[in-house]
């Protein structure tokens, strides 16, 4: 049952980009380095402290202590409070980046810290639109990374290429987005790695012989052939990948929900038959 489970929390803690103010901003900076996935482990295990999530931020802290702490990480040219109408809203803090972002294993991260009554919850770290065909490239860095500091095992399953052939096989053919996830914890932290294949469609032939109908699918056609050819050839073929940061505590306690629920469908099921 571990890689359908693994599956489901990676739908199940909904991990998504940053949000649309911080989509809107570009970075210029290229050099935060790698120690941001892989340094050696020093959290306090058996510290009173809250846990740190990522870089200096600590579950339970405040968006007002939060801003200072991404104002002074490279990548990161602006970070200020923004506030909401809807005061349990997660997004509290807009984000400006550098021309390349937050830089890690080569490709450029923004970063969404996660609020929960106003207290940090979660870090979500999203590179979107990446070439699909640096999947293994990205997976064997980031992930040796991820492994390092954060090696304890909550289920065997591992990542393997065919794994990521499949899906991104399955995304081409389906049209849907497709994903992997894999889990790395230490005794505070669990951190999801979910890579979301995507691959892009020719736009439909207009059905009409109208002027503008047929302008506009050749501009669309053109747009389409153009990006075809990036990453060698087979832009049309996309992945996202996303670095979600919790505590471990709410990690265990989401995945033991997730059991008991899928204990029950087949105990229902069972029933059944």
């Amino acid at each position: 049952m571990a890689l359908g489970l693994v599956a489901t929390l990676g739908s199940a803690f909904t991990l998504a980009a940053p949000n649309a103010h911080a989509r809107e901003q570009q970075s210029d900076e290229q050099s935060l380095e790698r120690s941001h996935v892989a340094p050696v482990d020093r959290e306090e295990t058996h510290s009173s402290e809250p846990p740190t999530l990522w870089q200096e931020l600590r579950v339970g802290m405040s968006p007002e202590e939060v801003v200072p702490i991404l104002r002074v990480l490279p990548g990161i040219s602006k970070a200020r409070l923004y506030r909401r109408r809807a005061s349990d809203n997660p997004s509290q803090v807009r984000i400006s980046y550098r021309s390349d972002g937050i830089q890690i294993a080569g490709m450029p991260f923004k970063v969404e810290p996660r609020f929960k009554s106003k207290l940090l919850d979660q870090v979500w770290l999203a590179s979107t639109d990446q070439c699909s065909n640096d999947a293994v490239t990205v997976l064997d860095e980031v992930s040796a990374g991820l492994s390092a500091k954060y090696p304890e095992a909550i289920f065997e399953e591992e990542f393997r290429r065919i794994e990521l052939a499949r899906a991104n096989r399955r995304a081409r053919r389906s049209g849907e987005s497709v994903q992997t996830s894999r889990i790395y914890a230490s005794q505070r932290i669990a951190v999801l790695l979910t890579l979301s294949f995507s691959a892009e469609s020719p736009p439909p032939y207009p059905g009409s012989a109208n002027r503008l109908a047929r302008s506009l699918y050749q501009i669309a056609r053109s747009s389409y052939l153009q990006r075809s050819q990036e990453c060698s050839g087979t832009g049309t073929n996309r992945m996202d990948v996303a670095l979600q940061y919790m505590a471990r505590s709410a990690f265990d306690a989401r995945a033991a929900e997730l059991v008991e629920e899928i204990e029950q469908e087949q105990a229902d099921l069972v029933s059944q038959l």
